[in-house]
């Protein structure tokens, strides 16, 4: 299997997973709490990017107590577009 078909794969089967991870989101913000952290990731080969750049992945942390639900999301930035899309209107 080459990497290409492999990533394309992985591209189609996230897309498949849209409303899965809708869902994980509104559970996320069910809670009276939503933790958000975000960490440098280096991808090497990522087009139009140079192999130094720093990419980062969110994860998202929230659900009712003692039933927590945890969410990864990779973006090329440190953007706060991530955090917006997660958190919405949260109220807590």
């Amino acid at each position: 299997i080459s990497r290409g078909t492999l990533a394309g794969w992985m591209i189609r089967v996230a897309k498949a997973c849209d409303l899965l991870i809708d869902l994980i989101i509104e559970e996320i913000r069910s809670g009276p709490i939503v933790n958000m952290d975000e960490t440098t990731v280096q991808v090497l080969a990522e087009p139009g990017r140079a192999n130094t750049t720093k990419s980062f992945m969110w994860v998202a942390r929230g659900g009712t107590p003692g039933k927590p639900v945890v969410l990864f999301r990779y973006h090329p930035t440190r953007a706060g577009c991530v955090a917006s899309e997660i958190l919405g209107n949260f109220q807590g």
